[in-house]
């Protein structure tokens, strides 16, 4: 039996702590006194509030029609801010967004082919002004589509 469309009944965002952390390279190359175990520099790179501190994560559960769930970790890189990476993945920054934007978008998306969601995530979204997402909203949402799309045509997400 093929389907026409396969999307999600429902879209959950939850929040927490990840399993890493982030640290403030600038600030670390700008002190030569730098002691990792006293933490006792203020922290120079937008979004930190020290210079080590923990990772934030959403993650994206989509309820599937089949009853599965499909989960994606919007998660970042350690040294956020530099190296033309995006800035720190502020969790409460992002959130408006996704309920607003990335919400409704996902409740729509066919999840039986991979390929047509993820060029959708990866290109500049006319409903943010044409700016693409921050690479850990990307990275989490390619996870979750993914794993749907596998769950959708009962296969391994390779």
């Amino acid at each position: 039996m093929y389907l026409e469309r396969f999307r999600p009944t429902d879209v959950r965002f939850v929040c927490g702590l990840s399993g890493y952390f982030h640290k403030d390279l600038q600030a670390v190359k700008q002190s030569p006194k730098y002691d990792s175990l006293a933490d006792d520099i203020a922290p120079v790179t937008s979004g930190f509030k020290k210079v080590v501190q923990a990772g934030e994560v959403i993650s994206i559960l989509l309820r599937l029609p089949n009853g599965t769930v499909a989960i994606g970790e919007c998660v970042d890189v350690i040294f956020s801010g530099t190296a033309s990476r995006d800035s720190l993945f502020i969790l409460k920054e992002h959130l408006p967004l996704l309920n607003t934007v990335v919400r409704p978008w996902l409740l729509e998306c066919d999840v039986l082919k991979f390929r047509p969601n993820a060029v959708k995530i990866d290109q500049p979204w006319p409903e943010l002004g044409n700016k693409r997402l921050h690479t850990a909203v990307r990275y989490g949402l390619s996870q979750a589509l993914l794993s749907a799309t596998a769950l959708a045509n009962k296969c391994t997400m390779t």
